[in-house]
């Protein structure tokens, strides 16, 4: 819960993401480790607002070099429910 004021509170999460897959880029399919962090803030019962931040690593060969390259993402949203 979030503590806006001592009578304003609102239900928030912080979770973790984790995931293993496979990218397809160049022609080619790389193993991919995809991990983050996100945030979400319930602003009423129909409203959330959130924060997602993810980095997708995998190797990558495509001048010769095997190099790790890390592919970050960051996502801002909001949901309506009803």
């Amino acid at each position: 819960e979030a503590f806006i004021t001592d009578k304003t509170t609102y239900n928030t999460a912080l979770y973790l993401i984790a995931a293993i897959g496979s990218t397809e880029f160049a022609g080619e399919s790389h193993f991919t480790v995809s991990y983050g962090f996100g945030y979400r803030f319930l602003a009423s019962n129909h409203l959330s607002l959130y924060l997602d931040t993810r980095d997708h690593t995998f190797n990558i060969d495509i001048l010769g070099e095997n190099k790790v390259t890390h592919n970050l993402e960051m996502t801002f949203g909001a949901s309506y429910y009803f």
